[in-house]
């Protein structure tokens, strides 16, 4: 099992199996077409969906109603509240816009029509410093700059217990994430969780992005390579078997028997008071999400992505130099390993 994110990393080493050897298309109709072309290259298809991260945003009810805000559902709806807690005199910030949470932060850009990448074979197109990126970074710094939003890094233990305890009226987070909010530490008993669909930007049509997820892949030293082909087929390809990864394991399904089943539409979470968070809305993040290229190193671009968005946040650069030194870093990176650029 491996992020979905990486399999293209993979891919130029001759890593991975292609499974349509091994009968792939035979099982692609479980499966939503944005969550196929994660695992796929062309005609290829190196690895078999499991679970996914559609995004929406988890928010305190109980905040925004003892600030009479409403919840937000465009990116400038979402500034406005921020402002307004801020005008309140709310020791609580609307979010975290967090240096290393790269992924994230890609999701945000793709959101707003950015496409940094595209790839045939060895030939690659690399569009990173383009007007979408620009957009959405000089969005979440102007946030940053007046105070509105938090800059802390994401996935340490302080992070956790801030979502949790007040600190952050709201989080963008990927469908994984509210079966992780119950167990950190340091929660406010009396807090009020709801989910609501990701901010859209006024005007345009909305668009439904995804953070993580994972796929069942063959590596090329497989020694059964059919036997491994058919396991990272079948192995969460039954209702018994998904029913124990959401139950035990907080995974959202991209297996559409299970993930267009009533069972699955009608859960009710207590942490966020019996919503049903998937009919309401990630099970439209899922099924509307079309994919999204990544590329053969992304590892060095999410790196040079971090560096980025730090020196804005930190006033070192603007965002039009940090884009453009974001660019020349992964072309020049890309061409040093034998990519063609154009």
């Amino acid at each position: 099992m491996l992020e979905s994110e990486v399999v293209q990393s993979y891919i130029p080493q001759d890593a991975l199996v292609d499974l349509t050897e091994y009968g792939a298309g035979d099982v692609q109709q479980n499966y939503s077409e944005g969550a196929w072309a994660d695992v796929s290259s062309g005609d290829a298809t190196y690895a078999i969906p499991v679970d996914g991260g559609p995004v929406g945003m988890l928010y305190r009810q109980d905040i925004l109603d003892q600030y009479g805000i409403p919840v937000p559902t465009t990116w400038e709806e979402y500034a406005a509240a921020a402002q307004a807690l801020k005008d309140a005199g709310s020791t609580t910030l609307m979010t975290d816009y967090a240096g290393n949470g790269r992924a994230y932060q890609q999701a945000l850009f793709a959101q707003a029509g950015s496409v940094p990448y595209t790839v045939d074979g060895t030939d690659v197109t690399i569009d990173l410093d383009d007007d979408a990126s620009a957009k959405v970074m000089t969005y979440w710094n102007d946030l940053v700059s007046e105070g509105l939003v938090g800059t802390e890094d994401s996935s340490t233990t302080d992070y956790n217990t801030h979502l949790v305890d007040g600190t952050y009226a709201s989080v963008i987070a990927a469908a994984w994430l509210p079966g992780y909010l119950q167990g950190f530490e340091g929660a406010d008993p009396d807090a009020v969780w709801r989910a609501a669909p990701v901010p859209q930007w006024e005007g345009e049509e909305p668009t439904q992005i995804n953070i993580g997820g994972s796929a069942f892949a063959v590596t090329a030293q497989a020694a059964d390579k059919e036997a491994a082909a058919t396991v990272a087929k079948e192995i969460f390809g039954t209702e018994e078997a998904w029913k124990i990864g959401i139950e035990k394991g907080a995974l959202f399904p991209l297996w559409k028997p299970i993930l267009e089943s009533d069972y699955f539409a009608n859960l009710e979470y207590d942490f966020f008071g019996g919503q049903q968070i998937n009919k309401d809305v990630f099970l439209t993040a899922a099924t509307e999400y079309q994919g999204f290229q990544v590329s053969p190193f992304q590892n060095f671009a999410y790196d040079k992505l971090t560096e980025a968005v730090n020196a804005v946040n930190s006033g070192e650069s603007s965002v039009e130099d940090a884009l453009a030194t974001y660019q020349t870093a992964v072309s020049d990176y890309a061409a040093g390993q034998g990519y063609t650029v154009g």
